[in-house]
């Protein structure tokens, strides 16, 4: 039987850029004691080659989420009428939470495309962007079962709420991971704003039908 020769990273396909990273980040001990900036250096060159392959895909995210606010703002300005004070804590319960959801995930991609970010400020970021999601989501579950429990059917309040706290649980994790320093999991990032994605998509198709069959005002 033929060992199996190479480091864990390798064996698990990480790549050559993480390796790279790796590899930098054991050296930055010994640079530090020796009054060097080199291994920094490294870790700081690596880790923009580790986000580079993510870049596409993450500005694609955020351009995605930032159009679709400003049809979020479109949708709003042709239901109009219907934002009066009668509807003012449904708009608060079932809007806000698809606009503040897209706005997690462009302050998200540009967090990972920014430039000079080091993996400490990257793991804050997302961290403080997981917690309040995850408690303005709770917060509005609350409110769903509270005040329109009986109006929401099972899949509608998941898609308000169950599953972006989930989504923001996976950024967490995330941003954990990453504030240890052990690695960086882009691939969670990704999940996680693909899913607030796709959950504020579908909440606000069903906003603007919502909008649509309502009785025309004079």
């Amino acid at each position: 039987m033929v060992e199996r020769k190479g480091k864990p990273a390798e064996r698990q396909g990480h790549g050559r850029a993480y390796r790279a990273w790796c590899e930098a980040r054991q050296n930055v001990p010994i640079a530090q004691e020796a009054g060097s900036h080199t291994a920094l250096k490294a870790v700081k060159s690596t880790m923009t080659e580790i986000l580079r392959d993510w870049h596409d895909f993450y500005v694609l995210m955020g351009t995605m989420a930032a159009t679709l606010i400003g049809l979020m703002f479109v949708a709003a300005s042709i239901g109009a009428g219907l934002f009066t004070d009668e509807h003012k804590d449904m708009m608060k319960t079932f809007l806000t939470p698809t606009i503040v959801h897209f706005c997690n995930i462009v302050f998200v991609c540009l967090s990972v495309t920014a430039p000079s970010l080091t993996l400490t400020t990257l793991g804050v970021l997302w961290a403080l962007a997981s917690l309040i999601g995850v408690a303005y989501s709770c917060g509005v579950w609350v409110r769903i079962r509270r005040r329109y429990g009986s109006v929401t059917n099972f899949v509608d309040q998941l898609w308000y709420a169950p599953i972006p706290i989930a989504a923001y649980l996976v950024l967490a994790a995330a941003a954990f991971v990453s504030l240890t320093g052990f690695s960086i999991l882009l691939d969670w990032i990704a999940i996680a704003v693909s899913v607030l994605l796709l959950a504020g998509i579908r909440n606000a198709w069903a906003m603007t039908l919502w909008i649509a069959v309502q009785p025309k005002r004079d």
